[in-house]
């Protein structure tokens, strides 16, 4: 695969094809936006700058690119959050590599996944090395949360915003990861690429549903065991993507509801067209209301991701909204 073969916005591509033409690399960005492909396209710039074989992109061909994109190249470092946060032990360790000079000729690639994950600490760590960047480094750090990155750290990278790449692209990128056709047109509607395999994406689709018949169904109880039912790992690592699976399974139903026609969950339209038919449009209304509440909080509060499901579920039961000022919340 390559730059061209990813999927990204033709914006995106472009400024990175740029990047590579002009030969003047920053030594640090970031890649950030709600969008597929970050940590992809992080990959296919670091093979396309030390390809073998071409200049503009990587040929996916030569020894360089197949070590890099298999993530056997010792120069092309990827850092990953240990649970909620980005350990210091890793940066340092990081920062004892960074002595040594990469081979010549290699320009050493670190990529930071969620960098927003960095604390206090951490962030620092990476802050002294963007001020005294080794030679013939790049470093990018990736997020969805730009916001949440120290200024200090944002001030010396160069911002190379992803746009979410166009829907028959994504469908295709879907099909292409061997997705069979019911669940395709769903993961596409996700604003970033997923990590899960096609039967994660179903077990958490059918949790989901469920999740979602005991909320409207005045079920807390049900509601509240479901969650305990889920390993604090599995809620970790995709509370997001539960939370938008709900909002788009609510707004299914509000469509079938106002339409009498279901967009893209026909595999599951006897269950859509039951939940629909028990509940009011003004439930299903403030339900969706609470739901991008809290998936507005996951991104700006320190607040755990149970605590924030546990919010969202206690308000729909008392038919409110999570706060007083709840729609507050979302433009805040």
């Amino acid at each position: 695969m390559s730059l061209t073969q990813i999927g990204l916005h033709p914006t995106t591509q472009q400024v990175l094809q740029n990047l590579l033409k002009n030969k003047r690399l920053a030594h640090a960005y970031i890649f950030y936006g709600n969008a597929q492909h970050k940590k992809a396209a992080a990959i296919e710039f670091a093979k396309a700058v030390n390809c073998q074989q071409l200049e503009l992109d990587a040929c996916s061909q030569c020894a360089t690119c197949k070590m890099i994109e298999h993530g056997n190249h010792p120069d092309v470092i990827s850092i990953q959050p240990q649970g909620n946060s980005i350990k210091i032990d890793t940066l340092r360790q990081l920062r004892k590599k960074l002595y040594y000079q990469a081979p010549s000729g290699f320009t050493r690639f670190v990529i930071i996944e969620e960098a927003e994950k960095m604390r206090a600490e951490a962030a620092n760590s990476v802050l002294k090395f963007l001020e005294e960047p080794p030679s013939s480094m790049v470093v990018i750090l990736i997020t969805d949360q730009v916001q949440s990155i120290l200024p200090t750290i944002q001030s010396r990278c160069q911002k190379i915003r992803f746009f979410p790449s166009p829907l028959q692209e994504r469908i295709q990128h879907y099909r292409q990861r061997g997705y069979p056709e019911h669940l395709v047109s769903i993961a596409a509607q996700f604003d970033r690429d997923l990590a899960m395999t096609a039967e994660e994406l179903e077990q958490l689709l059918h949790q989901t549903i469920l999740f979602a018949d005991q909320l409207l169904s005045d079920a807390i109880d049900e509601a509240l065991l479901t969650m305990v039912h889920w390993s604090q790992a599995q809620l970790s690592a995709y509370t997001a993507e539960l939370l938008d699976a709900l909002l788009f399974w609510l707004r299914e139903i509000a469509y079938f509801q106002a339409t009498g026609n279901v967009q893209y969950f026909t595999h599951w339209r006897a269950t859509l067209e039951k939940q629909a038919s028990k509940q009011t449009k003004s439930l299903i209304l403030m339900a969706i209301d609470n739901v991008m509440i809290a998936r507005r909080l996951l991104n700006k509060t320190p607040l755990k991701p149970q605590e924030i499901i546990e919010q969202m579920v206690l308000a729909i039961h008392q038919r409110t909204l999570s706060h007083d000022n709840g729609w507050q919340l979302i433009f805040i």
